[in-house]
């Protein structure tokens, strides 16, 4: 780059903007040929597979930050993504999305049942898209295996949430509150986790079942008029918070003891 300088530029090897910000002001008082007896570090990939290729460039990416963190993860979990797809569960890609397409209101972006996945496996309300990145690249996992847990139960879990149960949010309360963002999901699916690990997963169904017949009948057990009170009324802390108070609201309705999500009661614990 000090060699042949604006060159570089001229033939489109280098933008025009980082050849002026970053390189052309050290490129006049260097010294060529001191730079070019430096000892140089090269890296040599030898017979190196998709999933190798696949690798090395999201651990480029994410050191760089060039790329949305919703997109490393779903190619982290190209085979997770296919498997929903594959079970019927209507998704969106992150890299497939244009930026001026808005969603179906129905649809789910893969990155979020990707976090909603792991929420219900790790019975964590707290596990986000950027933890579940740096997991992975430094676990340094096969991006393209597929998953080696065994994924009925969640799978199963996820064609309620969302099929049945949204469709039910939508008609009955027209809110897109489970397919708009990961929090709430993530949050419903770690609550389903640990009621299943609590109980039975037969009375996870029965409880996740009784959910969309509650909604479909208009007894309107999420109240979501007061979640969202409680949601604007959280200061610092607002992302953790609610998806603590979410988890926990699920789970006393999950047992019975409330026919209505208890969004203040389960708040005041941070008042």
């Amino acid at each position: 780059m000090v060699v042949y300088q604006e060159e570089l530029v001229t033939e489109g090897c280098l933008d025009a903007r980082i050849w002026n910000e970053t390189f052309e002001p050290h490129a006049a008082a260097c010294d060529i040929n001191e730079l070019l007896n430096r000892k140089q570090q090269m890296e040599v990939f030898y017979k190196i597979n998709l999933a190798g290729v696949l690798h090395f460039m999201l651990l480029l990416n994410g050191a760089q930050r060039q790329m949305n963190a919703k997109i490393q993860l779903e190619l982290m979990n190209i085979p997770l993504i296919k498997l929903l797809q594959d079970e019927g569960i209507q998704l969106a890609k992150e890299q497939e999305k244009a930026a001026d397409n808005k969603l179906d209101r129905r649809t789910f972006k893969g990155s979020n049942l990707i976090v909603g996945v792991q929420g219900y496996m790790q019975k964590n309300p707290q596990v986000m898209t950027s933890g579940e990145k740096e997991e992975f690249l430094s676990e340094e996992r096969e991006y393209l295996e597929s998953p080696a847990e065994d994924m009925n139960e969640v799978i199963e879990v996820l064609k309620i949430i969302t099929g049945l149960l949204q469709q039910a949010v939508l008609n009955r309360l027209d809110s897109t509150v489970l397919s708009e963002g990961e929090v709430f999901t993530t949050a419903l699916m770690a609550a389903s986790g640990k009621y299943a690990d609590m109980t039975s997963f037969e009375q996870l169904l029965a409880a996740l079942k009784r959910l969309v017949s509650d909604i479909e009948s208009g007894r309107d057990p999420l109240d979501l008029e007061t979640y969202w009170q409680v949601y604007g009324a959280l200061k610092s802390g607002k992302g953790r918070k609610i998806r603590s108070i979410i988890c926990a609201a699920f789970l006393e309705y999950f047992r019975g003891n409330c026919k209505v999500l208890e969004w203040e009661e389960n708040a005041r614990v941070y008042e």
